[in-house]
């Protein structure tokens, strides 16, 4: 009797496959398919973009944040942007940096702002920049 329920099952799911298989047209996607699709289009649109200096006088970091809030994601992206920026900021001079020339980094560094936002899925990608006449001549040779 078991057997004969086992074979009823496999002839029941193997129907349903050839159906499900001759419904979907070859290299058409399902709607959750093209979501993730655009999505991740989207998300590397974001995890692409240069960091570091992108010309002399412009430095950039990308940062996510996961919080459904948009006003408390940016205010964290805005607080890791700027802790990133100065990890970062830190590579560049040719010679090591004084405690004042630390400070002064420091401050370079908090003094970015957010220039692009955008949502993909729960998670949300900022780009945050540091604009300064001369500010890779400054960072990488005349901070003492």
């Amino acid at each position: 009797m078991n057997s004969k329920l086992y074979f009823v099952i496999a002839i029941t799911i193997t129907f349903s496959l050839l159906q499900y298989c001759a419904s979907t047209e070859p290299g058409k996607k399902t709607v959750l398919e093209e979501s993730k699709t655009t999505d991740t289009k989207t998300a590397n649109k974001f995890e692409s973009l240069p960091q570091g200096f992108i010309n002399s006088g412009t430095f950039q970091v990308v940062v996510s944040s996961l919080k459904q809030d948009a006003s408390q994601a940016e205010s964290e992206a805005t607080s890791v942007a700027q802790k990133k920026s100065f990890q970062m900021l830190q590579s560049y001079p040719k010679k090591p940096l004084t405690p004042k020339g630390r400070t002064e980094l420091k401050s370079i560094s908090e003094s970015g702002k957010i220039t692009q936002k955008g949502a993909v899925g729960g998670k949300r990608y900022f780009v945050y920049q540091i604009s300064r006449t001369g500010l890779k001549v400054l960072v990488e040779s005349k901070l003492p």
